[in-house]
């Protein structure tokens, strides 16, 4: 239960710039404390039969969302909606056991963790929402955050636009010097060429032209001391805000929707990281004799033609 109280303390903290650190290095806790709840929630599926006691993981892994919100009725459906899926998964866990004449750690859990870890991206698409909605009413709203996280984005929009060249500057470079460094690194410009004047000022009669055709093109006015971060920022938050229009308020609900499918893609690394730790935790509570294989012999009625 600590765990889940602490994911939702570590998410709240995140989502609302509670953490030191931009972009997603904001959430690294919160990845902690969510594989933590997989692995004591997997270790009690294995170790319990309990029925019971699958209810009172479940209540324990939602309880804290619930208490978060418990004054935004509006929410509780969904609060309910992963407190089921916990208890599904929990379910699942537990028939999958009896289900299998020895031990299998992979069989046991290759649907329940992953049903288990909706639960958890339900409970982390709420609190982007509710994070970012006053941010959108008041027109502030950044669907990209801040420049540290554009740093993904921005390197792979520059791959794609500019080749390889840009894959060795940095985004946090000015976009003069940004530019600069492409413009040798296209043309080949090697160190004995620069310390000419006349390549230097033909290099940043470039740049000046360059900016000058963003400026016509996407009516960014830069002085050339922006980082590229921040340009690239402001450029794709706007293009996004515009494409929405009037619909802005929007913005937050479809990103928590796309958020809560991209994590449903990723579910798979999440469920290898923690039967991996659960398997190790096994096999080492084995090896010290805190719990021990028992066979058992049991009875199933099965249906046969006379």
């Amino acid at each position: 239960m600590a765990s889940s109280w602490l994911f939702v303390w570590s998410l709240y903290r995140g989502f609302n710039s509670g953490f030191n650190g931009d972009g997603w290095q904001r959430y690294w806790l919160s990845g902690i404390f969510a594989a933590l709840s997989g692995i004591f929630s997997g270790l009690g599926w294995l170790i319990t039969d309990s029925k019971k006691l699958s209810l009172a993981f479940s209540l324990a892994a939602v309880l804290p969302f619930f208490a978060f919100f418990w004054n935004q009725p509006y929410i509780w459906p969904l609060c309910l909606l992963a407190g089921l899926l916990f208890f599904a998964a929990h379910g699942h866990g537990l028939r999958e056991k009896d289900a299998s004449f020895k031990v299998s750690i992979r069989k046991i859990f290759r649907v329940s963790l992953p049903t288990f870890f909706m639960g958890l991206a339900i409970i982390i698409s709420v609190f982007y929402y509710l994070a970012n909605i006053n941010l959108s009413q008041a027109g502030q709203f950044q669907p990209l955050g801040g420049d540290k996280t554009t740093g993904a984005v921005g390197t792979f929009i520059l791959d794609i636009i500019m080749g390889q060249e840009a894959k060795n500057l940095s985004l946090d470079l000015s976009v003069d010097d940004f530019i600069y460094q492409l413009l040798v690194q296209q043309q080949k410009i090697d160190t004995k060429a620069l310390a000419d004047k006349r390549v230097r000022q033909q290099l940043n009669g470039q740049i000046t032209e360059l900016k000058r055709q963003i400026n016509q093109e996407y009516g960014l006015e830069l002085t050339g001391q922006e980082r590229v971060s921040s340009v690239i920022n402001v450029f794709i938050n706007d293009k996004i805000r515009s494409l929405f229009g009037p619909r802005q308020e929007y913005l937050p609900l479809v990103f928590a929707i796309a958020i809560f499918l991209l994590l449903r893609t990723l579910a798979f690394l999440y469920v290898w990281i923690v039967m991996t730790f659960i398997w190790l935790i096994y096999r080492l509570l084995l090896s010290l004799g805190i719990i021990m294989i028992e066979k058992k012999m049991t009875e199933r009625e099965i249906v046969l033609l006379k």
